[in-house]
């Protein structure tokens, strides 16, 4: 100040430049630490984003081992069973007709179990699963699989005017496609 505006050292304008090149210089620290601060918050919240979601597929992945466990053991037991019973009765067919009968029930009884268990297992899976894509299985499919047919040189006689203005819940619309089916 006393060099620049040949002011003297005791001057108020000599006095107050230090302490405004101070207060600009701690601003200017002080926005510079806010910016590293936020740098740092950032990647912290990129960070336990990154481990959620890592956390979460690895639950799902063990979720799907367990339902693929589920499913295996339900349709690999019945398959025994049914095997085992169709063999037996194989066996006793010629000698004693009322074994494959016992026999015949166990497999029906066997296959109406195991497909009611698979049953419950999907519609849990589509239940945690709301917006999964059933585009297959509904009632608007149908049309596009009478058509599959009528290409393959199958005479179909159909109405399918209803289906354009019917609204069922998401397993009555299932259920409908598998009966046409």
């Amino acid at each position: 100040a006393p060099i620049a505006f040949g002011v003297p050292l005791w001057d108020p304008v000599a006095l107050a430049l230090p302490v405004w090149t101070g207060a600009i210089m701690a601003f200017g620290t002080a926005l510079g630490t806010q910016q590293e601060h936020v740098r740092s918050v950032e990647g912290q919240a990129r960070t336990a984003a990154a481990a959620r979601e890592s956390e979460v597929m690895r639950r799902v992945s063990a979720e799907r081992m367990s339902i693929a466990r589920d499913l295996h053991d339900s349709v690999a037991n019945a398959l025994a069973v049914i095997n085992l019973e169709s063999s037996n009765a194989r066996r006793h067919i010629d000698n004693d007709p009322t074994r494959p009968r016992r026999s015949l029930d166990v497999i029906s009884a066997v296959t109406r179990s195991t497909g009611y268990e698979l049953a419950d297992i999907l519609t849990v899976l589509r239940d945690a699963d709301e917006g999964s894509d059933r585009t297959l299985a509904t009632a608007s499919s149908i049309r596009s699989m009478v058509e599959v047919f009528a290409q393959s040189g199958l005479r179909i006689d159909s109405s399918l005017d209803a289906l354009d203005t019917l609204r069922l819940n998401h397993l009555a619309d299932a259920a409908l496609f598998r009966v046409a089916q």
